[in-house]
C-alpha cells in the first residue's frame, strides 16, 4: 500500500495497492459534498488572503473571518465522519491514513484510543508507525507506552526513569559524552535542529546573537543536531560558524532528548528552568521578537508568563 498527495492540492491524494485505492474512492463519494464544500472554502480563503495583502478593508477582513469559521466548521463535520469511520474499520489502513491525517486537530487521549483500537497489521505498517512517531513523545501515559513501544522495551525503561533534562545526555563532536546536569543552577535553552533544516540554519545568526547577548546571565544553550549523518552535522557547523555547546543524537526523533523534550519537528526550541523542568515545550524562533521576551522573562524570573509565551 502506497500514499502520496500533491503538496499543492492538499484536498487530492493516492492511495493504491491492497484495495485500499477502492476504498478511499467509496468513501470520498460518501462524503463528498463535505469536500466539495472545504475545498470551495479553501479556494475562497487563499483568493481574500492574497486581496487582503494587497488591500486590506473592513468587508474583506469581515469576508474572511465569515470563510473562516465555515471552512473550520465543515472540516470538523469531515473530521467527526473520518473518526467515524477509523472506529467502524479498526482494520483498515485507510483508518490509519485518516487518523495520520487528523492527528493535529485530535487530543492525545482520542488518538491512543483511536491507535489501540486498530487492527495489528496496521499498527505494524508505515502508517501506524509514522502515527504513533507522532504521539509517543506527546504522551504521558507509561502503559500506553509500554503497549506501543516506539524503540524498544529499554528505551521505554530509560525515558520513564527521566525526571528531568539534567538526566539527558549527547554526544559532542569528539565523541565525549556532555551530561546535562553539567548545567544545573541555570536555565537551559535547548535547540534541536539539523542540517537539512532550512528554518534551522536561518536561525543561527539570531541565536548566535541571542548567546552572546545572555552569555553573563544565568541561561545556557545547548543545541542538539538530529542529524542521522554525523559528518553532515560536523560540516554544517563549520560552514556556518556555529558554536556553543554543540551535540549530537544520531537516532534523530526516536533519541531520548528528542521524546523527552517532546520534539515532532525542527527547529524546536525548549526552555528549562534552574530545576530541569521543561516550562516551555514550543519557546519561539530566535528571529522572532517573542524570543527575547521569553529570555528576558527568564531571567527576571516571571517563569508562569515566559511558560504561555509559544512559537506562531
Amino acid at each position: 500500500m502506497f500514499l502520496s498527495y500533491k503538496i499543492d492540492d492538499p484536498f487530492h491524494y493516492v492511495i493504491t495497492g491492497s484495495g485500499s485505492e477502492a476504498e478511499k474512492e467509496t468513501w470520498d463519494k460518501k462524503k463528498s459534498l463535505e469536500l466539495t464544500y472545504k475545498e470551495e472554502y479553501y479556494n475562497k480563503l487563499r483568493s481574500l488572503n492574497r486581496l487582503s495583502s494587497i488591500n486590506s478593508s473592513p468587508a474583506l477582513e469581515e469576508q474572511l473571518s465569515q470563510y473562516g469559521k465555515r471552512y473550520d466548521s465543515i472540516s470538523q463535520k469531515i473530521r467527526t465522519l473520518d473518526i467515524g469511520y477509523i472506529k467502524g474499520h479498526p482494520d483498515s489502513y485507510l483508518s490509519a491514513y485518516l487518523l495520520w491525517w487528523h492527528r493535529r486537530r485530535l487530543s492525545v487521549d482520542t488518538i491512543e484510543m483511536l491507535f489501540t483500537a486498530l487492527g495489528d497489521e496496521v499498527k505494524k505498517s508505515s502508517l501506524g508507525h509514522d502515527i504513533l512517531l507522532y504521539v509517543y513523545p506527546l504522551t504521558d501515559d507509561n502503559e500506553f507506552r509500554k503497549a506501543n513501544p516506539l524503540v524498544d522495551q529499554e528505551f521505554d525503561q530509560r525515558l520513564s526513569n527521566i525526571k528531568s533534562v539534567y538526566d539527558l545526555s549527547s554526544k559532542d563532536s569528539s565523541g565525549n559524552i556532555i551530561e546535562f546536569s553539567s548545567y544545573k543552577g541555570k536555565y537551559l535553552v535547548i535547540d534541536f535542529w539539523a542540517s537539512w533544516c532550512k528554518p534551522c540554519i536561518e536561525n543561527i545568526p539570531a541565536l548566535k546573537k541571542m548567546i552572546e547577548r545572555y552569555q553573563s546571565d544565568s541561561i545556557q544553550f545547548i543545541s542538539v543536531s538530529l542529524d542521522r549523518y554525523i559528518n553532515d552535522w560536523k560540516q554544517s557547523m563549520i560552514k556556518h560558524q556555529f558554536g556553543g555547546i554543540q551535540v549530537s543524537d544520531l537516532a534523530g526523533y526516536t533519541s531520548l532528548p528528542a521524546v523527552y523534550c517532546k520534539v515532532l519537528w525542527v527547529p524546536k526550541y525548549v526552555i528549562a528552568d534552574k530545576n530541569g523542568r521543561i516550562i516551555n515545550y514550543d519557546a519561539p524562533q530566535p528571529s522572532e521578537p517573542g524570543f527575547k521576551k521569553l529570555l528576558d522573562l527568564v531571567t527576571e524570573g516571571n517563569i508562569s508568563i515566559a511558560s504561555s509565551i509559544h512559537s506562531k
